[in-house]
């Protein structure tokens, strides 16, 4: 019993970190796109409300190099997700949603929810480690 207890402290700790590392990866493709929103700006004007609407520091704590290989990984792995999981993803790392709010949302029950977003979480993971597992 000692042993499931300690393999389950284990898989939160890892999902904790692995939700850090999306937190941290949105953040740096955010500030990426206003920078580059920001260099467009100076040569044209800008009717895109999230350019306004937003504003960010940068994250310089890696090499571009290697965000933009984490990044470019990333949003492939994103791009592979439902819209249904890509919604539960979003709302519940960025916007710290609770499970009964997103089934409230998406009209299903808050374990169905709970599930799709640790199998989505599953998912990313996989793909982000290139299948291994």
């Amino acid at each position: 019993m000692g042993q499931h207890n300690n393999d389950q402290k284990e898989s939160f700790s890892l999902q904790n970190r692995f939700t850090a590392y999306l937190l941290i990866a949105l953040k740096r493709k955010k500030r990426d796109y206003l920078q580059k929103k920001s260099r467009i700006e100076t040569y044209e004007f800008t009717t895109d409300p999230l350019s306004v609407q937003f504003a960010g520091s940068p994250d310089n704590r890696m090499s571009p190099a290697v965000s933009q290989i984490e990044d470019d990984a990333l949003m492939q792995a994103l791009a592979q997700l439902t819209a249904r999981e890509r919604y539960i993803l979003f709302q519940r790392v960025l916007y710290g949603s609770e499970y009964d709010d997103l089934a409230a949302d998406l009209n299903s029950r808050y374990g169905s929810i709970a599930t799709a977003y640790h199998r989505t979480i599953k998912k990313l993971r996989k793909k982000l480690q290139g299948g291994r597992k």
